[in-house]
This record gives structure tokens, C-alpha cells and sequence, in this order.
């Protein structure tokens, strides 16, 4: 009943997993609640759920040894120093030969006729191995091989750490809130333009905004918009021309914060 029972928990454990991969793009509290009421959320979660869940319940560890493509990844960086796991024969001693090695081995590989991509470098050959070769007094077979700290590892770990830098930077600095606003192509009526707008906020908090123009405009209809924390608002604005003037100044305001931005008018 061992295996029925695993699959079993691995339902709740999967679902977590599926949820845990939304909340990247939406809160954890957001999605609680809109998660059988957004269709979008539902969908991503359902699909995400059976997906995890027949990999981890069905497939196991053959996916590391077919469409994993963390294998294909390292295969481009591999060299001649790189450090993984070897089976050293030796002329004064012999292996054994018990394939215990083989035996314990998640992805089925025999290490002993060298290294393959399945190889998930869990290092079971390697305890499986010690764990025989110390009843008889001599020094494994299998074990760890390469050089971990050499140039093009340094050279590596310095661009990542460059582009970590950059990003963080760029993180900080970004807006609590972005305003981007720009014309339709095609006037409804003569001296009225409409206008096309997008609003993120990169905040927790919540806001309701204002939309106003300088004097020489007037906005058509209601001009206040809500924005939920880390959510995001997309709409329309008509805007009637009172006087003679070719750009719009948009001024998008709340509680301690205003944004301005220019667009022309047609």
C-alpha cells in the first residue's frame, strides 16, 4: 500500500506546488480569493496541478533521464575539469564487482561504463561504494573528480553576480507606480481624441487615482480609477479640446503621489 499512499499525499503537496508558482505573479491572499472566481487563475492552477502532479506521481525520476532539460543545460557547460562523479579503476585493486552502485542509483545508470547525462550527481553510487569497499580496508572506486574553483567558474560566477547586481539595482529604483498613456489613431468626433492608458502598480498598497488634463482640455466621463496592490488597470479616456493647443498633459494623482505625462492631439 506503499505506493497508493504516496500518491495520495502527493495530491495536497502538488497543489501547493501549483499554487506557490502563481503567487510569483499574483499574491498569496489575491489568489485565495480569486481562485475559483478568475477563470484565467483557475485554469493556470488546475493545469499546473495535474501537470506537477503526473510527473511526480507517474513519471518520477524518468523524467530526469528524458525531457529534463537541466541535463542539456550542463551538457553545454561541461569540460574536462568539470566536477562530477567518475569510476576509477585501479591496477593493484579491483572492483568488486557487487553493482551496488547500480542498484541504488535513482536514475538506473551504471557508473562503472562512465559518465552519462541522466547522472543526477545525487552521489548514492558513492556511499554505495564506501559502504563496501571499508569491509575490506581500501579506498572507494567511485567518487568526485575535477576542479571546482578555476577561471572560467570565476569568470561565471562574476557575470552572474554582476547581473544579480544590475537587476537589484533596477529593482529598487523602479516606480511605486507606472503611467503610460497614448492616442488612438482614429478621432471619434471632431475636437474630442481618445486616448489609450495602462497602470501598474509595484506596490502593496492600494490606490484611487484621478485623472485630470491642463486647462486647454476636458475629460468625457468619469475620470477616477481604483488600483489594487500589485495589480495592474487598462481603459480609455475621451478628452474634448476647449482651446487652441496641440498636447495633452495627463496628470494621474493620489495621496502623496502624482505622474504626468504628454501625448498630442489630433
Amino acid at each position: 500500500r506503499r505506493e497508493l499512499i504516496q500518491k495520495v499525499v502527493l495530491l495536497p503537496l502538488s497543489a501547493l506546488v501549483s499554487l506557490t508558482l502563481i503567487w510569483y505573479f499574483v499574491p498569496p491572499e489575491e489568489t485565495i480569493k480569486r481562485l475559483f472566481v478568475s477563470k484565467t487563475i483557475t485554469w493556470f492552477f488546475l493545469v499546473q496541478w495535474a501537470v506537477i502532479y503526473a510527473e511526480l506521481a507517474f513519471l518520477g525520476r524518468r523524467f530526469c533521464t528524458s525531457i529534463c532539460p537541466y541535463s542539456m543545460l550542463q551538457s553545454g557547460l561541461f569540460d574536462r575539469d568539470t566536477l562530477v562523479i567518475s569510476f576509477k579503476e585501479r591496477t593493484d585493486e579491483h572492483c568488486m564487482g557487487c553493482d551496488k552502485c547500480v542498484r541504488v542509483c535513482p536514475v538506473g545508470i551504471d557508473i562503472k561504463k562512465g559518465l552519462r547525462r541522466e547522472c543526477i550527481a545525487c552521489a548514492e553510487c558513492i556511499d554505495a561504494c564506501i559502504s563496501m569497499t571499508e569491509k575490506r580496508g581500501i579506498k572507494p572506486f567511485i567518487g568526485y573528480t575535477g576542479r571546482p574553483w578555476r577561471l572560467k567558474n570565476l569568470i561565471l560566477a562574476l557575470v552572474v553576480s554582476v547581473f544579480t547586481i544590475v537587476f537589484l539595482i533596477v529593482f529598487y529604483l523602479r516606480p511605486e507606480v507606472e503611467f503610460v498613456i497614448s492616442r488612438d489613431p482614429v478621432a471619434p468626433v471632431k475636437e474630442v481624441n481618445s486616448y489609450s492608458y495602462s497602470i501598474y502598480n509595484n506596490t502593496s498598497k492600494e490606490y484611487i487615482f484621478r485623472l485630470t488634463v491642463n486647462e486647454d482640455f476636458v475629460i468625457i466621463g468619469n475620470n477616477t480609477v481604483r488600483l489594487e496592490p500589485f495589480g495592474s488597470v487598462r481603459g480609455k479616456v475621451m478628452v474634448r479640446r476647449i482651446k487652441d493647443s496641440q498636447m495633452v498633459r495627463f496628470t494621474l494623482s493620489s495621496k502623496g503621489l502624482k505622474i504626468q505625462r504628454e501625448a498630442g492631439f489630433l
